[in-house]
C-alpha cells in the first residue's frame, strides 16, 4: 500500500467509547489506498451492485462464504445483493456487513463521489493488518492475515441526487486462515448527513445503521446505529482510535454474537464527565452540551424542544406507536397503539385497533393511555415544562384505576424514545378488570386537572379523580386514578427544572368513542401545563407597545390595541404592532371653527382667535371682548368590551346634551351619528353585529382565525389494512396518497351569538329543553331525544327508510341516493311528495306535456278536436282502425279476445297492415330462383318453408352472395404455423399448439424458466426454488400483497397498496412497469388469464372486481360493485371459463365465482365452512377451487360441481398465501415465517424458510411450472370484434362465446347476478 494507506494506531486499545481529545481522529489520507491496487468501481446510480469472488472464504457467524455484494448503499452482503435501500432497521434478510446503511445516490455524472473495492494480498499491508489484531485482540497473537477486501465510499450523497452534504468511509475484512475480522474506518468530517430525502411512502428514512447482520437474523449494531449521534462515528472508536472499530466476526457458535476487542479488559468503560471529556457526543445534534458541578448536561436549541438528549423540532406533529398486551376482564389482548401529536397546541389523537366493540367501549376507561400522551406534549404555560421537555421519551409510567364498585386495573406503559422512523415508540401491557358499558356507548369525560408532586429523584406521582357518564343507563362510572412515573434526570439540570415538573396538568375537550367501521377506540384531547390552580396567561404575554392583553377561558390570551391605537400587521413576531390612529386625519367632533391636535391615545379641539368655547362649539366673540385662554375638548377613542365606552375629559360649562344616548352598546357617536366600532356592522342604533365568525377574531383589518382552530388536513394512521383518521376528521384519498380532512363545521350547530341565554329568556324550540352545561359553563338549549339541531330549532331527525320501510307512503319505494349516502322515501312514477306523502301528480301543466296532437286541460292530456286517443295512448285521427290507417291491401279487423280493431295482413300477403302488405312470392323449392353460390334450404324461422340462403364462405340475402375476405377463401391469410377453423364468428386463423399469436402471426412459445415460487413480502417480491434453495429478491416495491403470474409471456404481476397501483416485471426482475396506476385505491388479489389475456384484481377500498387487457391497460372495466365488504383473493379458470372470489367479510365470509364477464354471479361457499379466507388458488390438476382460511386454519379445496369439501392441511396457525402444483400444495404462514408444504397423499414436506426478508410477512404466492396450456379464445385476435369502447370477456354461455363489457360512459354495464 502507498503512502496514502498508513495508518497512526496506538499501541494500547482499551473499549471505551468516547475518548478523550489528545487522541487525533482518523484523517481522510489515512484510508487504505486503492491507487496502487486492481480496483474495480460501482457503476453510479441509487440502486447498484457488484461482486467480487474472494479468493478464500470468509468466515461470518457460523457460516463462510467466497462471494461479497458491494451495494451503493453503504452495505456489503453475502449471499446476494441488496438492490434498493430498505426503510428498515436491521436485520434486512441477507447477511450484511455495514460500515453506513443509508439511502445513498451516486446518480449525478459531475461529482466526484465513487465507490471502490478491491481484494489485496499486499505482504506490508497484511503485516499491518496482522499487528492491528494483535493490538486489540489479545487471545488472537497467533493470528496471520492472509487476505484482505477493502471497500471505499468517498465523497457520496445521498438521495434524490443530493450531493450538496457528503460522506466518506471504508470497511476492510481482515481474512485469515480460519479467523474473519472487520474494520470500519470513518474520517474525520467524513460523516455530514445520515438520512436521505423522504421518499414516497411517506416514512422519513431511518437514520444512517452501522453493523452486522447473520444468516439467522442475529444482529449487532454499532453505538448509536439507526439515531442521531450514528454521526459520533468519526469521533468514538472500540480500539482508542477515533474513527477506528474493529470486531472479530466469525467463524462464532451458534449462540454468540460478534466479537469486541479484549484488552485490557480490566479497565472499565468510562462516562464522560463533561462536554469536553466527549459528553458533547452524548447530546443530540440539536442541543448544545453544558458543564455543571454534578458533569454535563444537554438543552436543546432554539426552534427544538426535549432534554436535550432527545430533541424534536417545535410545532412538527410526531407519531406515538406501540404494542399493547394483556388481560382485559380475563380476555387475552394484543393490539397496536398509534398517536397523532399537533404540536403546536398540544393536541393528540390517539387510536388503538384492532378491537371487538366489548372491548373497545369498555377500554374509554382506560383514557390515561392517551393522558399520558396528552402530558409528555402539553402546551407549557407559564414556568412550567411538559413530560417531553423532562424525559426525552424514555421513562415508565404505571398508573391503577380503582372503581367506586371495586374493579381495579393496572397499566404500565415504557417509553423507550424515538424509533428509527422518529416515531415514539412504547409498549403497553394492560391486566385486571373494568366495568362492563354497553356495547358502542360513547362515555363523555368532563375537563380535568392533575396535580404532579416530585417524590424523588426522577420520580413523579399523582393522584386523581374522574367520572365517566353512561348516558343510556343514567348513571356513572368513577374512579380514583394513582399514576406513578420514573425516568433517569440529568443532575446537572435538577436546579433548572425544580418545581417545573411539579406543575398542573390541564386536560380539556376529551373525546372518547368507539368507532366500529374502523374497530378502534378512539382518545383525542388537548393538554397544557400551568403553574398552580390560577393561571393568568398574560404574565406571559409579550404583546407589544400600547395594547392590552385580554385573557381568555382557554388559558390562552388576545392582544388587543388600546384605545386610540390600530392594529398595522408587521414581520412575522407575535407582537402585536399598534400605532395610534390620527383622528385628526380623518372623521372627528371638533367644531368648525376649531383646530384638531392629534394626541397618543386620543386628540384635542381648540377654537380659532376670536372664537370662544370647549373646542366642541365655538362661539364668535363679542367686539372688543379680549381674548379668553383657549379651552379644548378632549377626546379619547371608544374603549373596546374590556373598558369604558366615550370616555370624554370636557370643559365643566360643556353643554352634556347631545344625540348619542340612542347608540348601542358596540357603536360610537360620530358627528352625532352612531356609527358601530371596528370588526362590527350595523346602523348603530338598533344594532351592531360581529364581522368574524365564532372562531376568528378582528386585527383591525381582517378576520383570523383563533389559537385552537382545528387543522385542517393531517396525515392518516396507515396500517396493512387501511388508513384511518383522529376523531373530527374523515378520509381523503387520492391517486398516490391520502390525507385526513376535518369535517365541515356546520354552523346549525351553534346556537345564534345573538341569542340571549335561555335561563333569562325562554327562547328555546318547543321540542327542546334549557340545560346546563358544564363544558362550557352556561345555560344552552339542547334538543329532545328524536330531535336534531341547535337548540333554538329543532327538526325531527331523519329516520333511514332501510331500517323502517313502514315509514314511507304505499306509493313510494325506499331508494338508495348515492351523494346523500343513504336511503330515503321516493315517490313512484306518477306521483309526487316528500316520500311519506304522495299523492297524485297531475298529467301535465302545458301542452308540450302531452305529444302530438293533444293539449292539457286542467292538468289532464285530452286529444283536439278530430282525434281520438287510440289503445296506445295516443291521440290518431278519428275514423282509423284502433288510431292507425291501414296499408294498401290491409283489412281492419277486431281481436277476438281484447276486442280491439287492428290492421291484418289477409291470406297471401305479409306485413304488419299498418306500413305495409305485399304479397309473398312462391317459394324457392318451387321456382328455383336462389343466385350464384346460395342454396334454397328451410327457413330457420319456420321449417315448413323454403328461403335461398348463401353458402360458406359468401354473404349477401340468397339472391346475390360475395364472397368473403376469410381464410378458408384466401389461405394466405395464416400463418403457416396456424389453421383455419370455422368458429362462431366466421372463419378465423387459429395457431397450433405449442404456438402463440393471433392466427395472422404465431410465434414459438417461449421456454421460459419454471421450477419456483413466487411470494410478496411487503418490500419485495421474491423467488424460491421449488425444492427449497437459497431464495432472492427479483423486483423490490412499497408494499407489494397480491400476485400472479403469466406463464405465456414469463412475466409476474402485483398489487402495492402503497404505491396504489399494479405493477409488472419479467421473472428475473428486468423490464419493470407500472400496469395500473390510475383509477385504483387497494389493489390485493391479482389473477392472469393468460389466454384471453386479461388481468383480474380485486379493490378492497372500492369494493371492487376490475378486469382489464394484458395488451391495453387503459382497455378495463369494473365487473363486479355490489354486496362486497372487503374483496381480497381472486383467481381465474381459463379452461371452465370461470372467475372466483374471497370475501374476507367478517360478519359473513364467503367465496363466489361468475362467469368471467361477471355474468352468472353465485354464492360457492359462505360461512361457517369458511371464516377468513385469503388466497384462492384453481388446481390445474383437479379444476378444483383451493383456498388458505386464517379463520379455520386450514387449506380446502370444494368441487365446484358437487360442492364437497375436502381438507388438505389442517390445525395450522395463520396461512395465508396459496400455490399449488401438480404434486404439491405450498402455502405461507404468518406464525412459522415458513412456506409450509403438503403432498397429494397428506404428507407434510420439511418448511423452507423465509426466503429473504425474515421480519417480514409473507402474503401471495404462485407457483411457476412448466404447465402452460394454450388454446384459441375469441378474444384474442381484434379484441373478439367488440367496438372500441367495449371490452372483450369469455362467457361460454353466450351465443358466440363472448361479451362485449363497455369500458366508458357506461350506464348499464356492471352486472351484478
Amino acid at each position: 500500500m502507498g503512502s496514502k494507506s498508513e495508518l497512526r494506531l496506538v499501541g494500547v486499545a482499551v473499549t471505551v467509547l468516547l475518548l478523550p481529545a489528545l487522541c487525533l481522529a482518523v484523517d481522510s489520507r489515512d484510508l487504505y489506498s486503492y491507487m496502487n491496487e486492481v480496483s474495480e468501481v460501482l457503476p453510479r446510480g441509487d440502486e447498484e451492485f457488484q461482486y467480487m469472488d474472494l479468493d478464500m472464504p470468509a468466515y461470518f457467524y457460523n457460516e463462510k462464504y467466497d462471494r461479497v455484494y458491494i451495494n451503493t448503499n453503504g452495505i456489503l452482503s453475502f449471499g446476494g445483493e441488496l438492490v434498493g435501500f430498505l426503510n428498515l432497521p436491521f436485520p434486512l434478510g441477507n447477511p450484511s456487513i455495514a460500515p453506513f446503511y443509508a439511502n445513498v445516490d451516486t446518480t449525478l455524472p459531475n461529482d466526484t463521489a465513487t465507490i471502490v473495492y478491491f481484494k489485496s494480498r499486499d505482504p506490508s499491508l497484511l503485516h499491518r493488518m496482522t499487528m492491528l489484531v494483535h493490538d486489540s485482540f489479545g487471545n488472537h497473537v497467533d493470528f496471520e492475515a492472509q487476505q484482505v477486501f477493502v471497500a471505499t465510499w468517498e465523497h457520496v450523497g445521498h438521495f434524490n441526487m443530493q450531493n450538496d452534504v457528503q460522506n466518506s468511509f471504508q470497511v476492510a475484512i481482515i481474512q485469515g486462515e480460519r479467523d474473519t475480522f472487520v474494520q470500519f474506518l470513518y474520517p474525520h468530517d467524513g460523516i455530514n448527513w445520515i438520512q436521505g430525502d423522504t421518499g414516497d411512502s411517506g416514512l422519513p428514512d431511518v437514520r444512517a445503521q452501522a453493523g452486522f447482520t447473520g444468516e439467522d437474523d442475529r444482529t449487532f449494531t454499532l453505538p448509536g446505529s439507526g439515531t442521531d449521534n450514528v454521526r459520533h462515528l468519526t469521533m468514538s472508536s472500540n480500539i482508542n482510535q477515533p474513527g477506528l472499530w474493529l470486531y472479530r466476526v466469525g467463524p462464532l457458535s451458534a449462540d454468540a454474537n460478534v466479537e469486541q476487542p479484549d484488552t485490557q479488559l480490566d479497565q472499565e468503560p468510562t462516562e464522560p464527565r463533561s462536554c469536553a471529556d466527549g459528553g458533547r457526543y452524548k447530546c443530540h445534534s440539536a442541543a448544545s452540551c453544558v458543564n455543571s458541578n454534578w458533569g454535563f448536561c444537554c438543552q436543546c436549541k432554539p426552534g427544538y424542544y426535549g432534554n436535550g438528549f432527545s430533541c424534536v423540532k417545535n410545532d412538527v406533529p410526531l407519531r406515538v406507536a406501540g404494542k399493547v398486551l394483556g388481560t382485559v376482564n380475563g380476555e387475552v389482548l394484543d393490539t397496536q397503539l398509534q398517536s397523532y401529536i399537533v404540536m403546536a397546541d398540544g393536541r393528540t389523537y390517539t387510536a388503538i385497533s384492532p378491537l371487538e366493540e366489548q372491548m373497545g367501549t369498555n377500554l374509554q376507561l382506560t383514557h390515561i393511555l392517551g393522558g399520558t400522551i396528552a402530558w409528555l406534549f402539553a402546551k407549557p404555560l407559564g414556568a412550567t415544562i411538559n413530560g417531553y421537555q423532562l424525559t426525552g421519551g424514555k421513562f415508565n409510567h404505571t398508573s391503577t384505576l380503582q372503581f367506586e364498585t371495586g374493579e381495579m386495573f393496572h397499566i404500565t406503559q415504557q417509553y423507550t424514545g424515538l424509533n428509527v422512523w422518529d416515531q415514539l415508540a412504547l409498549d403497553v401491557h394492560l391486566s385486571g378488570q373494568l366495568p362492563s358499558v354497553p356495547a358502542l356507548e360513547k362515555l363523555p369525560l368532563d375537563d380535568y386537572s392533575v396535580t404532579f408532586r416530585r417524590s424523588g429523584k426522577g420520580r413523579l406521582q399523582a393522584v386523581s379523580s374522574h367520572s365517566f357518564r353512561v348516558e343510556s343507563q343514567a348513571r356513572n362510572v368513577s374512579c380514583t386514578l394513582y399514576q406513578d412515573i420514573t425516568y433517569e434526570s440529568c443532575r446537572g439540570s435538577e436546579d433548572t427544572n425544580a418545581g417545573k415538573e411539579e406543575s398542573m396538568l390541564k386536560i380539556s375537550r376529551v373525546n372518547l368513542g368507539y368507532e366500529p367501521r374502523e374497530r378502534a377506540v378512539r382518545m383525542g384531547m388537548l393538554g397544557k401545563t400551568v403553574v398552580g390552580d390560577q393561571f393568568n396567561p398574560c404574565d406571559e404575554a409579550n404583546c407589544g407597545d400600547n395594547t392590552v392583553c385580554v385573557p381568555k377561558p382557554d388559558d390562552t390570551y388576545d392582544c388587543n390595541c388600546k384605545n386610540g391605537f390600530t392594529y398595522v400587521p408587521y414581520g412575522n413576531n407575535d407582537r402585536v404592532n399598534c400605532v395610534d390612529i390620527d383622528e385628526c386625519a380623518g372623521i372627528n367632533i371638533c367644531d368648525e371653527n376649531a383646530l384638531c391636535y392629534n394626541e397618543p391615545g386620543g386628540y384635542s379641539c381648540r377654537c380659532n382667535p376670536g372664537f370662544e368655547g370647549n373646542g366642541y362649539q365655538c362661539d364668535k366673540m363679542a367686539a372688543g371682548q379680549s381674548q379668553p385662554t383657549s379651552s379644548s375638548y378632549t377626546v379619547s377613542t371608544p374603549a373596546t368590551s374590556y373598558g369604558s365606552y366615550n370616555e370624554v375629559d370636557s370643559d365643566p360649562t360643556a353643554d352634556d346634551s347631545d344625540q348619542c344616548e340612542r347608540c348601542v352598546e358596540l357603536a360610537e357617536c360620530v358627528e352625532g351619528q352612531c356609527r358601530c366600532r371596528s370588526g362590527y356592522a350595523g346602523d348603530g342604533t338598533t344594532y351592531c353585529q360581529p364581522l368574524c365568525d365564532p372562531e376568528s377574531v378582528w386585527n383591525g383589518e381582517a378576520c383570523v382565525k383563533e389559537t385552537y382552530v382545528e387543522e385542517e388536513e393531517i396525515a392518516p394512521f396507515c396500517t396493512i389494512v387501511g388508513c384511518n383518521c383522529p376523531t373530527g376528521y374523515t378520509l381523503i384519498e387520492y391517486a398516490f396518497n391520502q390525507i385526513c380532512r376535518r369535517v365541515p363545521f356546520d354552523p346549525d350547530e351553534v346556537a345564534p351569538s345573538s341569542m340571549g341565554s335561555c335561563d333569562v329568556e325562554n327562547n328555546c324550540s318547543p321540542h327542546a329543553n334549557c340545560e346546563w352545561r358544564d363544558s362550557v359553563y352556561r345555560y344552552e338549549c339542547i334538543c329532545n331525544p328524536g330531535f336534531d339541531g341547535n337548540g333554538y330549532t329543532c327538526v325531527e331527525k331523519e329516520v333511514s327508510c332501510e331500517e323502517d320501510e313502514d315509514i314511507c307512503d304505499i306509493h313510494a319505494s325506499c331508494n338508495y341516493i348515492l351523494n346523500l349516502k343513504m336511503s330515503v322515501c321516493v315517490c313512484n312514477k306518477g306521483y309526487e311528495g316528500d316520500g311519506r306523502t304522495c299523492h297524485l301528480a297531475a298529467e301535465c301543466a302545458v301542452d308540450d306535456d302531452c305529444g302530438m296532437n293533444s293539449q292539457c286541460h286542467d292538468g289532464v292530456c285530452v286529444c283536439q278536436d278530430g282525434y281520438e286517443r287510440d289503445l296506445s295512448d295516443f291521440c290518431v285521427r278519428a275514423g282509423s282502425c284502433g288510431g292507425a290507417y291501414c296499408a294498401e291491401n290491409a283489412v281492419c279487423v277486431i281481436d277476438p279476445v281484447q276486442k280491439i280493431p287492428y290492421c291484418h295482413c289477409p291470406q297471401g300477403f305479409i306485413g304488419d297492415g299498418v306500413s305495409q302488405c305485399r304479397s309473398i312470392p312462391p317459394p324457392c323449392n318451387v321456382r328455383n330462383n336462389c343466385g350464384l353460390h346460395a342454396t334454397c334450404a328451410p327457413s330457420y324461422r319456420e321449417t315448413s318453408t323454403f328461403e335461398c340462403v348463401c353458402n360458406a364462405g359468401f354473404f349477401g340475402d340468397g339472391f346475390v352472395c360475395t364472397p368473403e375476405r376469410n381464410c378458408a377463401n384466401i389461405p394466405s391469410l395464416c400463418d403457416p404455423n396456424a389453421r383455419c377453423e370455422s368458429t362462431t364468428n366466421g372463419y378465423q386463423c387459429i395457431c397450433n399448439d405449442g404456438f402463440i399469436g393471433n392466427g395472422s402471426v404465431c410465434n414459438t412459445a417461449h421456454r421460459l424458466d419454471d421450477g419456483f415460487l413466487l411470494i410478496s413480502q411487503g418490500v419485495a417480491n421474491t423467488r424460491v426454488p421449488l425444492n427449497g434453495g437459497v431464495g432472492f429478491p427479483v423486483t423490490m416495491a412499497f408494499m407489494s400483497i397480491g400476485l400472479d403470474r403469466d406463464c405465456a409471456e414469463g412475466r409476474i404481476y402485483w398489487s402495492d397498496i402503497a404505491a396504489q397501483q399494479i405493477v409488472s416485471a419479467k421473472y428475473d426482475g428486468t423490464d419493470q412497469k407500472p400496469f395500473i396506476t390510475k383509477d385504483i385505491v387497494s389493489p390485493e388479489g391479482v389473477a392472469v388469464d393468460w389466454i384471453s389475456r386479461r388481468l383480474y384484481w380485486t379493490d378492497s377500498a372500492k369494493d371492487t372486481i376490475e378486469v382489464a387487457s394484458l395488451e391495453n391497460p387503459e382497455q378495463r372495466t369494473v365487473l363486479i360493485s355490489k354486496y362486497l365488504v372487503n374483496p381480497r383473493g381472486i383467481a381465474v379458470d381459463p379452461h371452465q371459463s370461470k372467475l372466483y372470489w374471497s370475501d374476507w367479510n367478517r360478519e359473513g365470509p364467503k367465496i363466489e365465482w361468475s362467469n368471467l364477464d361477471g355474468t352468472e354471479r353465485q354464492l360457492l361457499v359462505g360461512s361457517p365452512q369458511v371464516a377468513l379466507p385469503n388466497s384462492i388458488q384453481v388446481s390445474m390438476a383437479s379444476g378444483e377451487l383451493c383456498y388458505a382460511d386464517a379463520g379455520t386454519k386450514k387449506v380446502e379445496c370444494i368441487d365446484t360441481y358437487s360442492k364437497q369439501i375436502r381438507t388438505i392441511a389442517s390445525n395450522l396457525t395463520y396461512p395465508f398465501g396459496l400455490a399449488v402444483t401438480d404434486d404439491l400444495f405450498y402455502w405461507t404462514d404468518w406464525i412459522t415465517k415458513k412456506v409450509e408444504s403438503i403432498n397429494l397423499y397428506g404428507v407434510r414436506q420439511k418448511p423452507i424458510n423465509s426466503p429473504v426478508f425474515g421480519n417480514h410477512k409473507m402474503y401471495g404466492m404462485t407457483a411457476v411450472t412448466d404447465k402452460c396450456p394454450l388454446f384459441h379464445s375469441p378474444c384474442v385476435i381484434n379484441n373478439g370484434e367488440c367496438p372500441e369502447d367495449k371490452i372483450c370477456l369469455i362467457n361460454p354461455r353466450a351465443p358466440s362465446g363472448r361479451s362485449c363489457k363497455c369500458t366508458r360512459n357506461c350506464n348499464d354495464v356492471i352486472l351484478d347476478y
